[in-house]
């Protein structure tokens, strides 16, 4: 059995070689957009899981785990000839909803946070207070000041 270092370091390197052969070596349609998660190697190093997701949102999951399903050899190939160990791990595909769950868990919070009164709606810019507005603040009460000295001075003693 390999050790957890090399497990790392062989998920790792089939992570990058899957996400790179789907980004530009691969020419079917059904799969663009779609995007190399994670790669779980078993650690007697036979099989091997690829996680992925589709970027689109809403993307025809279905369309793309066929196109993935059809390009599973070629990626299989690509894996055995970057890893060059004595056996390659037998690819399995699986959809990672981490991304989808994630993405709907943010629109939930920020639902909240706008019914909440927490911050302000995603449309309206965020009003910040800056120094120069408080300088302005403090020469304005420094002219009311000197208004009502004059208004003082003005009259009969």
């Amino acid at each position: 059995m390999a050790d957890t270092r090399r497990i790392l370091r062989l998920q790792q390197l089939m992570l990058e070689t899957l996400a790179t052969a789907l980004q530009r070596q691969v020419d079917d349609p059904r799969v663009k957009g779609v995007t190399v998660t994670r790669v779980k190697l078993a650690k007697d190093l036979t099989t091997g899981v690829l996680y992925w997701s589709n970027l689109e949102p809403g993307g025809p999951r279905r369309t793309a785990e066929r196109g993935l399903t059809d390009a599973l050899p070629y990626l299989q190939a690509l894996v055995a000839e970057a890893l060059a160990t004595r056996q390659t791990p037998r690819l399995t595909l699986h959809f990672d909803e981490h991304l989808e769950q994630a993405a709907r868990l943010g629109d939930i919070f920020a639902k909240l946070a706008v019914e909440r009164g927490e911050v302000p709606a995603p449309t309206e810019a965020p009003a910040e207070a800056t120094d120069e507005d408080e300088d302005e603040d403090d020469l304005e009460e420094h002219d009311q000041d000197e208004d009502d000295e004059e208004q003082d001075g003005d009259e009969p003693a």
